[in-house]
């Protein structure tokens, strides 16, 4: 964070995240020739209608891929103030979509059919990582360096989500009381160091705050700043700035979808 968002955070993704695709796809060959994984792949891929009529199916899976874009983080617009006019924001915007729904679904190839040839529970949560990915180590050749790299990227992972986040409180902090950099990271590590204490105690008890955040309050902030966009800057204005250095600009459909539509 210190070193900004060109040379600290885009030089470290640029070596993080295709190395974790990498052994994600390594390991994803692996999982589907183990007994077992074919179930896996029916409870993943196979729908049960059903739940389209459970409104918490809905509200799950927006807060979900609103979370998992950062749409509700301010982390775009923290980005977006670095990029130059030659970027083709509509390609990046599909890009970014694109790309995280495929790492989701590497992720899930590689999880749920494991739990289901180590007969482990799919719905476990977050722990599963922990608990499925070393029993696949154990019987890969290899499943020793496989791990050491495997979970050093999953930590490579979090921390440029990290960096990811805190880059926004860090500018604000800067904007707001004219801090410098190197002050304004300091402050924000403290702060968030504090409040992820009682989460690495106790997650059970805690837990429901982050689902809090990530579920309801993300969208919330999403349809906050589609507020500023679109009614208090102008959907037409934000068009004019998104159309900047697209190849393909997006036509007046784009200002009712945003105003009324998203």
């Amino acid at each position: 964070v210190r070193l900004g968002v060109e040379k600290g955070i885009e030089s470290a993704n640029k070596i993080m995240m295709p190395g974790l695709f990498l052994l994600f796809i390594i390991l994803a060959v692996r999982v589907l020739t183990l007994p077992g994984a074919g179930e896996g792949l029916e409870y993943l891929f196979v729908p049960k209608w059903s739940f389209l009529l459970d409104p918490m199916t809905w509200i799950m899976a927006l807060g979900q891929a609103f979370f998992s874009v950062c749409l509700g983080g301010a982390s775009m617009v923290v980005y977006g103030s670095y990029i130059d006019d030659n970027v083709d924001i509509p390609s990046s915007a599909f890009n970014t979509a694109f790309f995280d729904t495929c790492a989701a679904l590497l992720a899930a190839i590689v999880i749920i059919p494991a739990c289901f040839a180590f007969n482990l529970d799919p719905t476990a949560g977050p722990p599963l990582l922990f608990i499925t990915i070393p029993n696949i180590l154990k019987v890969m050749p290899g499943g020793h360096l496989f791990g050491v790299l495997f979970f050093t990227s999953i930590v490579f992972a979090a921390v440029s989500s990290v960096i990811n986040l805190m880059e926004v409180v860090v500018e604000a902090i800067m904007d707001r009381f004219k801090f410098d950099r190197n002050k304004s990271a300091l402050i924000t590590s403290i702060l968030a160091f504090l409040a992820g204490v009682p989460l690495a105690i106790d997650m059970d008890r805690f837990g429901g705050f982050i689902d809090l955040v990530t579920v309801y309050l993300v969208p919330i902030g999403a349809v906050l700043a589609a507020i500023a966009f679109f009614w208090i800057y102008g959907a037409e204005n934000a068009r004019e700035q998104v159309n900047v250095g697209a190849a393909k600009p997006l036509g007046k459909w784009f200002e009712p979808m945003g105003k009324y539509v998203f």
